[in-house]
């Protein structure tokens, strides 16, 4: 049995997830999700028999690891002292499994599949490092800080992160890189209270294994000002966060002290988009653009209101894997969210706003929803699923050595934005386009980054062609 408080109108979603027995053993049922309108009735949650998956984790020399943590959707575990593991308590759908590395190897390719797969086996090798410095404009070594290495996806290879904290003396060494990545670099400092006097330092195009890496970082110029509520009083918790229009120089995330104010510092007098996040979980205020030195700045968090509805012809099928996006007439993202397994969806904390425009979509499905312009405090937007329909065509130059190293993706009316596959010999789909005329964007990253688009490209175009060459 169990008790909840509510609050609040509702209607409400009562969630029952990780069933273990008596003995504290998990048992395998899956997670259940009922929607409540009436708090007072009764409640009875059931939750049905789940399926498992399970294998094993292994070095390069085929010997089990133990301890390594292994996920399948939202289900956990951990190996045994053999390197073997089992997920329980999923679906009947297909599944994604991954594996957390230890310290200095590489995290494996996600594997997709079949509710009760079993003799999976994720084979784990030790990644490269990078080692180097970091130092201020006089070569004086810095401490209290933190590099990361970040690097795209390259065919096989996912996209991936990792980092270090700064030793003392300024020294660093970021492991578990995999081979054959271009890496990018970012070494921070701060002090006690979060601030830095130190911008960011970005190096680009690292690759692994590289040594004796010198990083230098400018003092710089500073931000000044104040957050208040949408009625002038203090905010709250937030952090502040800084970055330039061309993304290369970024702040971090900074505390905002609890009457409001903020000092962003360590800067270069370029144009810098100044973003606000709630932990109350309230609707962050639009990007304010400020070129430092400057201060007395005033950023005013906008009302809020709750936006929800829920999605209908699912066929079946349970609302996991759909997301929806919010954006305004002009294609910026307002929020996002998941739908839950019943096809409600809710976005409690979101600006208000007298349009916005809102899509659902699902990675690979040819299935689409929209409505629009709504406004943002409506409580109950039906969005029907519509089959949608695809956009194909080659991207000249997005494979090299064997690996995929570009993206593709159309953008549409009203923010609408679907992004495609590319295949091993160029060749592209975007499905789930609803009708309409867009622009097909295809990007290369690494240390030589490209980007192409053809406009005026309509659902159902076959055909395009992008050079990346």
């Amino acid at each position: 049995t169990f008790e909840i408080t509510t609050s609040g109108d509702g209607p409400w979603v009562v969630t029952a997830s990780n069933a273990r027995g008596e003995d504290g053993k998990r048992l395998n049922l899956r997670d259940a999700m009922l929607p409540v309108r009436d708090p007072s009735s009764r409640v009875v949650v059931r939750m049905r028999a789940g399926t498992r998956v399970s294998g094993r984790v292994v070095d390069e020399a085929g010997k089990g690891l133990a301890g390594v943590g292994v996920t399948a959707g939202t289900r956990a575990t951990k190996t045994d002292a053999k390197g073997a593991f089992v997920v329980e308590g999923l679906g009947d759908r297909k599944v994604v499994v991954q594996v957390q590395p230890p310290s200095g190897m590489v995290r494996p390719q996600a594997q997709t599949v079949d509710a009760g797969a079993t003799g999976l086996e994720f084979r784990l090798t030790k990644g490269l490092s990078i080692q180097g410095k970091a130092f201020d404009a006089d070569g004086k070594p810095l401490g209290q800080g933190y590099a990361s290495a970040q690097w795209p996806a390259y065919g096989d290879i996912p996209q991936g992160a990792a980092g270090a904290q700064l030793r003392a003396g300024g020294s660093f060494e970021i492991l578990g890189i995999p081979p054959g990545v271009i890496v990018k670099v970012q070494v921070q400092v701060w002090s006690g209270s979060g601030s830095t006097a130190y911008a960011p330092a970005v190096v680009e195009g690292v690759e692994p294994g590289t040594s004796g890496l010198e990083i230098r970082l400018g003092a710089g110029l500073t931000l000044e000002g104040r957050i208040v509520g949408h009625d002038g009083k203090a905010p709250g918790a937030c952090f502040i966060y800084g970055r330039s229009k061309d993304g290369r120089k970024q702040t971090g995330w900074v505390q905002v002290g609890e009457d409001g104010r903020f000092r962003l510092g360590g800067l270069e007098a370029v144009a810098y988009e100044l973003r606000v996040t709630r932990q109350d979980g309230g609707a962050s205020p639009s990007p304010v653009t400020v070129t430092p030195p400057a201060g007395g700045i005033e950023i005013r968090l906008p009302q809020t209101v709750s936006l929800g509805g829920r999605l209908e012809g699912l066929g079946g099928e349970t609302g996991q894997g759909w997301r929806i996006r919010v954006t305004t007439a002009d294609g910026k993202q307002v929020s996002a969210t998941s739908v839950l397994a019943d096809g409600v969806w809710e976005i409690p904390a979101i600006a208000e706003l007298d349009e916005v425009w809102i899509a659902a979509t699902k990675s690979g499905d040819d299935r689409y929803a929209r409505a629009g312009p709504v406004k943002t405090n409506a409580k109950s937007v039906v969005l029907r699923l519509a089959r949608g329909k695809s956009i194909t065509g080659v991207v000249e130059g997005a494979v090299v050595d064997d690996r995929v190293r570009a993206t593709v993706y159309a953008e549409g009316p009203n923010g609408w934005r679907t992004t495609g596959r590319i295949e091993k010999d160029g060749s592209f789909t975007i499905k789930g386009v609803p009708p309409g005329t867009y622009v097909v964007h295809a990007r290369m990253y690494g240390t030589n980054p490209k980007k192409t688009a053809v406009t005026g490209v309509r659902d159902g175009g076959s055909g395009v062609q992008l050079d990346l060459r």
